[in-house]
């Protein structure tokens, strides 16, 4: 309770998360009393070498009291001393559990050894616990320690911190002193005073989450709402149907608390018994639901199981749902005068009880309608996203991303030449059409013009202005590859090298914000010191906000940026081919292997796959509603069905005299039907009226869908009416072959 993030810059680099700049974090350590303890941390990808196959690992590098900041020992081994953060001490790693077992067979004689991240030799000197994955998002692998020394540039950097709030300090308190401290700190990019933030680390770890995981609670709550209807229907018609029971029991002395009693006891086993089978089907459902959501979307999720606790909470909202929906049937049961329930014969023209399971009914269908609704709603924007113009063509890709280990590859011609002979060996496989690179993911424009790489361009009076753009180094055949369209000029060449002059190749949006109305060809622009000139401009892509809209960015050969090893140090590839992609996988696995035999390969996707995982919250909170949706639609329908198949049943005598006196088939389907819409449309109006009210708790989740859409509800009633009269179909059906001989001669 006492973890927080902290945050000290101008209002962009807070805006950009919770970051300290070394400098910074180092005087604050030093001068603060808010805080007890502080740490910080960056994540990056290291390399795995001699411990089995080379394989890509989420490293965590942190400063040495980050494990006693979080309050967290290692299982094995101890953690970092405040000696292996500084220059020259041995290179040590701590180890997570998961890669503990999976790549050193849990061996806890591994304390001591070493393994080689990056070409570098590393002594392991702790294995941490279980399920202990702090800080990345996706899951941290291992930990190595963080030199800040800044005798080197790594000063400039922002970093993550972390810190435990002194006792009897609140926040207020920690910002106030925090912002006093900070208000000489000078950033040369802004004249504007530094901000400080301290934020509550449970709110950075849960994110954005808990708007998706409070609406999947309310669609819970629906669906527990609606099958609570269904019970309280078929307790009322059990109830019904035991009248002359109770009386009977009445006339031999039971007493009504002891029926009432014995009513309640049955209606909270059946309940209970439906939690425990509701049990048991959740520990497959569980995992079931969490495969729906794209890796990263849910924090933690790989810790989410049934536990007591949520054992005692199922237990308990099933007594609890049994004995409020048992109350009323059994009061109702026992409530009439004990002559007229024995003297009550069989046969019933005007049965009792309609209309409480009519209401529950009225209530069942309106609670369907508003989570039909919002997964309504939700498809419905999806569609929307889906059709959004990408700016490439995503069909029959596949994607990679290789991280050259540093120890392995430090000299950007090196890197260049292993880029150039993965490209070739990818386009030889058979069925590849062309295959190109980035030094990015391909969704890794960004709409932000606070991000990006700073140029100039000066205009024809000599003045210069200065902005932002994303910046992609590219191989020739990259546009291609992704199906980028060129809209005027030329994409690179393979004579694009450090031999010719600088080019650089622009997006739309660039073009149209830097040369409006005139064309860009020929301009030249400065970037880094370096003069460019502009030789094409391709069409806009997405970011990953895919809904974003796409600020402006331009591209760099990659034969020309051989001296920028940064920018060289990963790379993701793109195949194109003339038919479906599958099966090629292995082919590119083995190119990798033999253009560098310590390179592991990302995940190998399909581009429609990274589209999908880019849009990972929206997809999981439709996937979950439609899931919720479905089961509402099939309990209302097992409802509708339930209370007309009873109606008939109750009603049979009365059908009997209307077809004895004339009535023709038609006409008793006509009346069963015309009495299920009775309650049905009451149910759509009034649930329509309550999804209007929930759809506004969604619009921040919808695109270019408004939360009243007219199709969305209309398709919702239509779709709501027509799962009703199919389920009254089967009993009105029945109500036709009533034999009214029979049945008045009982």
């Amino acid at each position: 309770d006492r973890l927080v993030a902290v945050g000290i810059g101008p209002p962009e680099i807070i805006a950009q998360g919770s970051q300290v700049l070394n400098e910074h974090f180092l005087e604050i350590r030093r001068l603060s009393t808010s805080f007890v303890q502080m740490a910080t941390f960056e994540s990056s990808l290291v390399t795995l070498t001699d411990a089995g196959e080379p394989v890509k690992l989420s490293a965590s590098s942190v400063t040495a009291e980050f494990l006693e900041v979080l309050g967290v020992s290692p299982a094995l081994g101890r953690g970092f001393s405040p000696g292996d953060d500084q220059p020259g001490a041995g290179p040590v790693v701590v180890l997570g559990d998961a890669l503990w077992r999976s790549r050193f067979r849990a061996d806890r004689e591994v304390i001591g050894t070493t393994a080689t991240l990056d070409g570098l030799s590393r002594t392991i000197v702790g294995v941490m616990p279980p399920n202990f994955d702090f800080p990345a998002r996706a899951g941290t692998d291992l930990w190595l320690p963080l030199d800040l020394n800044l005798d080197d540039e790594g000063h400039n950097f922002a970093r993550p911190v972390v810190a435990r709030l002194a006792r009897g300090v609140n926040l207020e308190q920690a910002t106030a002193e925090l912002s006093a401290l900070s208000a000489g700190f000078v950033y040369p990019q802004t004249s504007d005073a530094p901000g400080a933030a301290v934020i509550p680390l449970r709110d950075l770890v849960v994110g954005d989450s808990r708007y998706p995981l409070l609406l999947f609670t309310g669609a819970v709550a629906l669906v527990f709402l609606i099958s609570c209807t269904n019970v309280a229907n078929l307790l009322l018609m059990r109830a019904a149907t035991r009248e002359r029971e109770i009386g009977v029991r009445r006339a031999l002395g039971a007493g009504r608390v002891r029926l009432v009693r014995q009513l309640l006891t049955e209606s909270v086993m059946v309940a209970l018994l439906g939690g425990a089978l509701g049990i048991v089907v959740a520990a497959v459902g569980v995992q079931a639901l969490l495969a729906l959501a794209p890796p990263g979307t849910i924090p933690r999720g790989q810790e989410l199981q049934i536990d007591l606790p949520v054992l005692a909470f199922t237990l308990t909202m099933s007594a609890l749902a049994g004995i409020g929906f048992g109350l009323a049937p059994a009061f109702r049961a026992t409530r009439r005068e004990l002559r007229d329930t024995i003297a009550e014969g069989a046969r019933t023209v005007s049965p009792r009880g309609g209309l409480a399971r009519g209401a529950l009914v009225v209530a069942e269908v309106g609670l369907a309608v508003v989570l039909l609704t919002g997964a309504g709603l939700l498809l419905r924007s999806f569609q929307q996203i889906r059709a959004i113009d990408l700016g490439f063509q995503p069909e029959n890709t596949l994607t990679f991303t290789v991280a050259l280990p540093a120890g392995d590859y430090s000299d950007g011609e090196a890197m260049a030449t292993l880029h150039r002979r993965v490209l070739e060996g990818l386009a030889q496989i058979p069925g590849v059409e062309v295959a190109g690179a980035a030094n990015d993911g391909p969704l890794a424009i960004s709409g932000s013009p606070d991000s990006g790489t700073r140029f100039n361009i000066q205009d024809a009076t000599g003045a210069r202005s200065y902005a932002r753009a994303t910046p992609l180094v590219v191989s020739p055949d990259y546009f291609r590859a992704m199906g980028i369209l060129l809209r005027s000029g030329r994409a690179f060449t393979e004579q694009d090298d450090t031999d010719t002059p600088p080019v650089i190749v622009i997006n739309r949006s660039m073009a149209e914000q830097f040369w409006p109305n005139r064309d860009p060809l020929g301009e030249r622009l400065t970037i880094r010191n370096i003069e460019v000139s502009i030789v094409g401009v391709v069409a806009d892509v997405v970011g990953n906000d895919v809904i974003a809209t796409p600020g402006p960015a331009f591209y760099l050969p990659l034969a020309q940026e051989v001296d920028r090893v940064w920018q060289l140090d990963h790379m993701s590839y793109v195949v194109r081919t003339a038919a479906s992609p599958r099966g090629l996988a292995p082919a590119m696995r083995a190119v990798l292997r033999e253009a560098g035999p310590s390179l592991p390969p990302g995940p190998i996707l399909s581009m429609d796959d990274v589209i999908l995982s880019s849009m990972g919250e929206r997809v999981f909170q439709t996937r979950i509603l439609v899931v919720f949706a479905v089961l509402a639609l099939l309990l209302a329908g097992v409802g509708i069905y339930g209370v007309t198949a009873y109606s008939v049943s109750e009603r049979t005598y009365e059908i009997g005299i209307r077809m004895a006196l004339g009535a023709r088939g038609g006409q008793v389907a006509s009346m069963t039907l015309g009495r299920v819409l009775m309650f049905v449309i009451p149910g759509l109006v009034l649930g329509s009226a309550g999804g209007l009210a929930a759809s506004r708790l969604i619009a921040a989740s919808l695109y270019e869908i408004e939360p009243s859409d007219p199709v969305t509800f209309v398709g919702v009633a239509l779709l709501l009416g027509g799962v009703a009269i199919t389920a009254a179909l089967v009993p009105a059906r029945r109500a036709t072959r009533v034999n009214p001989v029979e049945v008045l001669s009982r």
